[in-house]
């Protein structure tokens, strides 16, 4: 809570700077993005994306939010005495808001394309244990030798240990994507995937190097080991 940080009032100068404070405080660029509410009595939403593009410039953009909406208080409660009046509308209009841009509902669903999907590897995985041996003190051993045998799927049946966790990744992570891909509840994945894109004029034209660069750089994967460390080639695995 800020005194006087208030929207309302002629400039809104005292409300404006308590947020920029609160992100710069809280906000960290390097994690994943978030959206901006204005919920406010009186919300004014242009002054304050305004002020944010003047405070946030530069390499400080990346502080800025990937999407904006203002809520007035006024509809969700009484701002006379803070009773509720429709307790799952805030919620749902929230939704609503993050969802109207084609590009961020876009990237949202892929978020939780992920995450359900890594919950589902994650069961995979420990289905692979007896039911037998679920409910007794031998279930961390055996989940450890069926972690040991997807090791050896991924580096060979004589490497297990040698990197286990680069081995282990070899499985599982085109098993994760698999499941990225399957997951469709609403089916319309693709459909939300085609209004996303933008293509530019002329998709022929050269990219500029700087773009070229930019893209490559995020799709960069490291292959970097310590010192000393052998690469580890994918070997089938006998069973038996």
């Amino acid at each position: 809570m800020v005194t006087g940080a208030t929207f309302g009032t002629a400039d809104n100068k005292v409300a404006f700077t308590a947020i920029q404070d609160v992100i710069t405080k809280i906000i960290s660029p390097d994690s994943g993005p978030y959206g901006l509410v204005l919920w406010a009595e009186e919300p004014d939403l242009e002054s304050l994306k305004a002020n944010l593009f003047e405070r946030f410039n530069g390499d400080d953009a990346r502080y800025l939010p990937v999407f904006f909406a203002a809520l007035q208080k006024g509809d969700y409660i009484d701002t006379n005495d803070g009773t509720i009046k429709e307790p799952n509308k805030l919620q749902t209009d929230i939704r609503d808001r993050m969802t109207q841009s084609p590009q961020m509902k876009a990237l949202l669903s892929w978020e939780t394309d992920v995450a359900v999907a890594a919950g589902a590897v994650l069961r995979s995985i420990v289905d692979l244990v007896p039911l037998e041996k679920r409910p007794t003190a031998d279930f961390g051993k055996e989940l450890g030798e069926v972690l040991y045998r997807i090791s050896q799927a991924g580096a060979g049946i004589d490497r297990a240990q040698e990197n286990p966790r680069e081995s282990i990744n070899r499985v599982l992570v085109p098993i994760l994507a698999d499941r990225i891909t399957e997951h469709d509840p609403q089916g319309d994945a693709t459909a939300s995937w085609d209004e996303a894109l933008n293509a530019p004029e002329d998709p022929k034209n050269p990219v500029p190097i700087p773009v070229q660069a930019s893209v490559n750089t995020a799709m960069h994967i490291s292959f970097a080991r310590a010192e000393g460390s052998v690469p580890i080639t994918p070997k089938g695995v006998e069973c038996g």
